[in-house]
């Protein structure tokens, strides 16, 4: 019967070293989630950051743009004025 207790005990320590063995695979496993984790997240304020300083760049570009369309335009008219202006010009000087 000790022999019994004793293979008991034996078989009882291997299961207990198993689940040790998997307790501290399991907070390894932890731990780099955790790691990967804070690094996703500083990644994620970075991306953010980045983001938001484009869109700003984008908006000043739209801004550039529509002020370079409005004085295209501007100087287009002025310029169809003058041409019209020449053209009766010329037209009333013949």
């Amino acid at each position: 019967m000790q022999a019994h207790c004793f293979a008991m005990t034996s078989e009882s320590s291997n299961l207990f070293q198993q689940l040790e063995e998997k307790l501290y695979r399991a907070l390894e496993l932890f731990k780099q989630n955790q790691q990967a984790r804070r690094r996703l997240e500083r990644e994620l304020v970075r991306t953010k950051q980045e983001l938001f300083q484009q869109t700003r760049h984008t908006e000043k570009t739209q801004q550039a743009l529509k002020l370079l369309s409005r004085q295209r335009d501007e100087v287009r008219d002025r310029v169809e004025n003058l041409l019209k202006r020449v053209t009766r010009l010329t037209r009333s000087a013949r």
